[in-house]
Order: structure tokens, then C-alpha cells, then sequence
């Protein structure tokens, strides 16, 4: 699909590598697009129980290619504000809203810089494994930008409101033990030890029942914008729904037999 992003599946695992090592990772314009058609394909993949997210390298994802962005100096300010709207409506929010949308866990693995969408991708993450090495880095406001890849509205949720002030006033590093002191990274681990952490947090999302895993990922990013109200609404939805599923009565079955239990799916 693309010779910089690679899409490995698994038993049930998709396995998404970004491969361009040489500029750490950073995205071109086509890499965008074809990473949006990955994200679309999965969410009509009914064989695909998880998403991985991971680069190859030192890094885990430097943004976009800020050499694409050279020949926009020679443009009017008008031209550039166009580039920039066109840009983001037709590329980079339809490849958020593909991934925000994925009713699979998505685990990220990351080590190195995370800056600006690769950023990005830590936070539309439901898991994620980091590397000690790892570095998130928001510049936006340094390079007389602003937030441009969902950061305004995921951040705040992720970190609190105060920090993710901070980080967008500023742009400074956050490093990988801050990461985990606010609650963006789950687990925080030697970089030597990232791929086995990863292996071993799919491995164990892998014997959750699907139904169950997917529909406790709809419930918690549903709280984020629900009241009350609305959330036990939707609570007693999810939990009909999955108390009608064969792998329920297959879980409490295993519970009394005290044996490892056989989930299908349904």
C-alpha cells in the first residue's frame, strides 16, 4: 500500500509499522492517505481484535516532513491558509476520525520522539507502552503554529487541562517518566524491554472476549463527552448486548470449570 507503512496481521493482531527510520519516521503527504485506507479497512474487519501502532527505528514518529512545507514560503498568506484548511480537511482529520472511530483497542509502542502527529498518535491510543527513551514533543507554537491534529480536544482528557496548557504555550519536551506521571503512557519500561511489554498487553487483550473488549472501549470513550445520565443509558445498553453473547455464558462456564476459556466472538 505504501513502501514507508507496512500493515502485518495476526492472529486477530494488526500490526501497523511505520517505516521511513532514515527521517525518524516523519510523514509524507501520501503516507497520511494510505494510513487512513489501513484504518478503514480494519474497522470492517470483523477477523481483527486489535490494532498495534508502532515505528521502526530509534523514533517512534517525528510528525510530518517539515520539508514538504519548504515551497509554502514562497506562497501569499492567503495561499498558505488555504494550503493549510485544504490540507487538514482532506488528509490529516480524516485520518483522525478513521482512528478515533476503530471500535478495536489500539495499542501504541513507542520509544523516541513523538512529536507533533506522532504525538497525535499516543493519544487516540487506548494503551500505550512506552520506552524510557520516549519523548513527547508538541512545537506547534514555536513554529508560529497551533494545535492541528486533534491535540486541543484529546489532550486536556488525557493529561488535565492545566498541563496540556502548558505544553501548548510552550511546546516543551515531555519526557517519558512525566508521560506516566500524568497518565499518557500506561506502561513505562526499559527501552530493551518495549517489544516483549507490547507483546505481553496484546497478548492478554487477545484472550478478552471481543464483544466485552470492544463494547468497554465504546463505554469509556463515550463517558468523555456523555453526562450522567446518558452514560448509564449506555451502560445498559453495552451490557444487554453483551450479556446475549455466547462468550458470556462461555466465560462463566470457564469461571465454575476453573479452565482457560474459548471465546468466538459472539
Amino acid at each position: 500500500m505504501n513502501k514507508h507503512l507496512h500493515l502485518h496481521q495476526d492472529n486477530g493482531v494488526a500490526w501497523i509499522t511505520m517505516d521511513r527510520p532514515e527521517r525518524r519516521n516523519a510523514f509524507l503527504h501520501d503516507m497520511v492517505g494510505a494510513m487512513t485506507d489501513m484504518a478503514k479497512a480494519l474497522a470492517n474487519d470483523e477477523s481483527c481484535r486489535i490494532v498495534v501502532i508502532r515505528g521502526t527505528g530509534k523514533d517512534f514518529c517525528s510528525g510530518s516532513d517539515t520539508g514538504t512545507l519548504d515551497e509554502s514560503a514562497a506562497q501569499t498568506s492567503a495561499e498558505r491558509a488555504q494550503r493549510f484548511d485544504q490540507g487538514m480537511a482532506t488528509h490529516i482529520q480524516p485520518l483522525l476520525r478513521a482512528f478515533l472511530t476503530l471500535r478495536q483497542p489500539i495499542v501504541a509502542s513507542a520509544r523516541g520522539n513523538a512529536i507533533g502527529l506522532g504525538g497525535q498518535f499516543l493519544l487516540f491510543a487506548d494503551l500505550v507502552v512506552g520506552s524510557e527513551t520516549l519523548k513527547l514533543i508538541l512545537p506547534q507554537v514555536k513554529l508560529g503554529h497551533v494545535f492541528d491534529h486533534g491535540e486541543s480536544y484529546l489532550l486536556p482528557r488525557r493529561i488535565g487541562s492545566r498541563k496540556a496548557m502548558e505544553l501548548a504555550l510552550l511546546g516543551e519536551t515531555m519526557k517519558a517518566t512525566d508521560a506516566e506521571r500524568f497518565g499518557l503512557v500506561n506502561f513505562l519500561v526499559p527501552d530493551g524491554d518495549l517489544e516483549s511489554r507490547t507483546n505481553d498487553i496484546v497478548g492478554k487483550l487477545s484472550r478478552m472476549p471481543p464483544v466485552a473488549l470492544w463494547r468497554s472501549k465504546a463505554l469509556m470513550r463515550s463517558a468523555e463527552t456523555s453526562d450522567f445520565e446518558t452514560q448509564l443509558k449506555a451502560e445498559r445498553l453495552h451490557a444487554s448486548a453483551c450479556g446475549g453473547t455466547e462468550d458470556f455464558v462461555e466465560a462463566i462456564a470457564a469461571f465454575h470449570e476453573k479452565r482457560p476459556p474459548r471465546y468466538i466472538g459472539r
